[in-house]
C-alpha cells in the first residue's frame, strides 16, 4: 500500500542509526524502542514471517542473556552472556538491513543510490553483489543435491567431500558473476546519459516521522 513503505534513502538512514545506537551504547529502554519501531515498520509492510522470526530470535537472545548474566564465575556462561548481549545490540542494524532487503526492489536501489550521487565504480559492483548472493545460494544448494545424488551408493560418512563441493561451486559462481555483470551492463548501468525514470522516489509523512523519531531517540 502506497505510503506504508519508506523511501530507500530513509532505509539507509535507519541502518546508520542502528550502527550509531551500537557505537553509542544506548540504554536498554532506547534499544527496545528502536527495535519496536523497526518491528512496527515490518508490520505495516506486511512482512509478517520476517517479523515473527526476528522477534523470536530477539526473545531467545534475551532469555540466554538473562539466564547466564548472573553466573560471572563460569567462563562459558560469561561468554554466552557477552555473545547474546552483543547480538541484541546489533539487532537494530540487522533489522534495518532486513527491512531494506525485503521491501526494496533492485530498480529502487539503483535509483536511490544514483540520487545519493554514489560513484559508478562503487554502484555497479554493489548491485552485482546484491544480485549475486541469491544466485550463489541457489547454486550451492544445487551442487549439494547433485553430490548427494551421485554419491548415494557410498557409505554416509563418505558421501560428502569439500573438493567435490567447492570446485563445482566456484566454477558456477564465476559463471554467474560474469553473466550478472554482462546483464547489468546490457541494461545500461554504465551509461553516461540520464536514466529514464519509470518511477519516482519522494519523501512522505512516514519518512519524516521516522527521521524525527530516530534523531530524538539518539539525542535525548
Amino acid at each position: 500500500m502506497p505510503g506504508l513503505i519508506l523511501d530507500p534513502r530513509i532505509k539507509y538512514f535507519l541502518i546508520i542509526i542502528g550502527n550509531l545506537a551500537f557505537l553509542l551504547n544506548l540504554s536498554f529502554t532506547k534499544q527496545a524502542l528502536l527495535i519496536g519501531g523497526l518491528a512496527f515498520l515490518l508490520l505495516i509492510a506486511k512482512k509478517y514471517r520476517t517479523l515473527f522470526t526476528t522477534l523470536f530470535v530477539i526473545l531467545v537472545l534475551v532469555i540466554l542473556y538473562t539466564l547466564t548474566s548472573t553466573y560471572h564465575d563460569y567462563f562459558f556462561a560469561s561468554a554466552v552472556a557477552a555473545f547474546s548481549l552483543g547480538l541484541i545490540k546489533l539487532m537494530p542494524t540487522m533489522m534495518a538491513g532486513i527491512y531494506l532487503i525485503k521491501t526494496t526492489t533492485v530498480s529502487e536501489l539503483i535509483l536511490s543510490l544514483e540520487k545519493l550521487r554514489v560513484p559508478k565504480k562503487l554502484l555497479i559492483p554493489l548491485l552485482i553483489m546484491i544480485r549475486f548472493i541469491p544466485h550463489f545460494l541457489s547454486d550451492a544448494k544445487s551442487v549439494y543435491h547433485s553430490i548427494c545424488l551421485r554419491l548415494s551408493s557410498k557409505p554416509f560418512f563418505k558421501r560428502f567431500s569439500w573438493e567435490a563441493f567447492l570446485i563445482p561451486l566456484l566454477n558456477s559462481a564465476i559463471t554467474s558473476a560474469e553473466e550478472l555483470t554482462l546483464a547489468g551492463l546490457s541494461k545500461g548501468l554504465d551509461r553516461t546519459n540520464p536514466r529514464t525514470q519509470l518511477q519516482k522516489l519522494q519523501f512522505n509523512l512516514l519518512d519524516v516521522c521516522v527521521v524525527i523519531a530516530s534523531v530524538m531517540l539518539l539525542i535525548l
